[in-house]
């Protein structure tokens, strides 16, 4: 039987980014923690990187040849940011181990870092640049409110995106711009919302976000810059969670966070319709990315019984393959067990989902109740080492999403705040006499794990 060991030293890749040449860099996991690998066609894998620590995320470089990416130290989170060349050689840029920088983007010509760090003030985030070739620093806009994350540069290099945060729920997007130094809110700034995942078109003249302003869920919205307007474009039952647009506008790319499971939407803006896609399992996609020249997607993809890799897909022939892949540490991919998704009437009435992972052998066995953190977080049916193995020991796994997460639209979210806390403890009481009832758990079999 394998062990607890094998199961965690199943790799995955992730964090695609698709180079000029067609090569694809990305991040995995096998030597132990996240380092930069480059993938070149057929050709083996070759593993760019092997830091003491890892390698938080990857970002685009102007040229298409090279990267920008992040690293902490001992997992402390307290990033730097680094450049990796076409020649594979690795620079760091920023030096200061105190310090937490938030990447921005980087000027067209190669010569400007926009960025966000906490050097003046260990609670606050100052929006910066970095001279990339004198080093010279300076702060670019000064704040003493909230968190103030780079979202994204825009293709001329004159607006950077960053996000206000005030709470979960309450995320505003400002854009500065870089040559005149002059700050703008997009949205309505009385609104309690999001306004996400930026992109602009390639001309800099709009942005697409992702934004709740009057509404329950997230949908995609366009920001026109010229006469400062927000319109709606997209709308779905669900939260849509990820957006990225092609190089040259033709395809928006979209991801919509079903009951869960990740749903990948492109819509073909020069005849305004939906492209027909490969039917694909059901389970969670992420860091959308498109080639720089060709109409080609990249993402990563996992399910509850495989793990991630990244895929691409060809938005004109609706081509789907696997670009990354991996080894199951020498046990059976056939072995690993998938969620159902079900849901129980909690005390008050309100239906609450779960994803359920069926142990082979006789039901009801024992069972494990695994309870996400955040508190505002979702449990999401992505492979989790963890939780095969506790499956190939006869246990199942009930992972609920109790009133108060996240992915379920505002009015849910909002259901456990202040006095209502309990009700979250509630819901748990509610679930174990569902699945007794039910026949999924038999009493005095089940325990409870959790986290944050």
């Amino acid at each position: 039987m394998p062990t607890i060991q094998q199961y965690f030293d199943i790799p995955s890749s992730f964090g695609g980014l698709p180079m000029a040449d067609d090569s694809l860099l990305y991040l995995c996991n096998a030597s132990g923690s996240a380092q930069i690998w480059r993938q070149r066609g057929s050709l083996p894998p070759e593993q760019l990187t092997d830091f003491a620590d890892r390698v938080m995320r990857l970002y685009p470089s102007p040229d298409g040849k090279g990267c920008f990416f992040t690293k902490d130290a001992g997992g402390n989170e307290r990033a730097q940011i680094w450049r990796l060349n076409g020649q594979d050689h690795a620079t760091q840029l920023t030096d200061a181990p105190a310090v937490t920088h938030q990447f921005g983007g980087v000027s067209p010509d190669g010569r400007t870092l926009y960025y966000a760090c906490n050097a003046r003030h260990a609670t606050h985030f100052d929006l910066c640049s970095m001279d990339l070739q004198s080093g010279e620093q300076r702060i670019l806009v000064q704040n003493d409110d909230f968190f103030n994350t780079p979202a994204v540069l825009s293709p001329d290099g004159r607006w950077l995106c960053y996000n206000k945060m005030r709470g979960k729920s309450d995320n505003h997007l400002w854009m500065l711009d870089t040559q005149t130094g002059e700050v703008r809110q997009v949205g309505r700034p009385d609104a309690e919302a999001t306004y996400e995942q930026p992109v602009f078109q390639a001309d800099s003249s709009a942005l697409y976000l992702l934004s709740d302003q009057d509404l329950d869920v997230r949908r995609v919205m366009r920001y026109d810059l010229d006469a400062s307007t927000l319109s709606r474009v997209h709308e779905e039952l669900w939260d849509i969670e990820d957006l990225a647009i092609s190089t040259a506008d033709r395809f928006l790319a979209l991801v919509v966070r079903d009951e869960g499971f990740s749903r990948l939407r492109v819509l073909d803006r020069k005849r305004y319709s939906f492209i027909q896609l490969p039917d694909m399992e059901k389970g969670l996609i992420g860091g959308l990315r498109w080639h720089p020249e060709k109409p080609i997607l990249y993402f990563t993809w996992s399910t509850g019984a495989k793990p991630r890799h990244v895929w691409a897909l060809n938005a004109k022939s609706s081509r789907l393959k696997q670009v990354t892949r991996g080894d199951t540490a020498g046990i059976d991919p056939g072995s690993f067990i998938a969620p159902a998704l079900y849901r129980f009437t909690s005390f008050d009435g309100l239906s609450v989902p779960y994803y359920f992972y069926q142990a082979a052998g006789d039901a009801p066995g024992p069972v494990l109740l695994s309870i996400h953190g955040g508190p505002e977080g979702q449990e999401r049916p992505a492979f989790k080492p963890l939780y095969q193995y506790l499956l190939s020991q006869g246990i199942s796994i009930v992972a609920p999403n109790v009133r108060g997460s996240d992915g379920y639209g505002k009015e849910y979210v909002h259901l456990d705040d202040k006095e209502k806390r309990l009700d979250t403890i509630r819901d748990i009481e509610s679930l174990v006499e569902h699945l007794v009832q039910s026949g999924q758990a038999q009493a005095g079999r089940l325990a409870a794990m959790g986290a944050s």
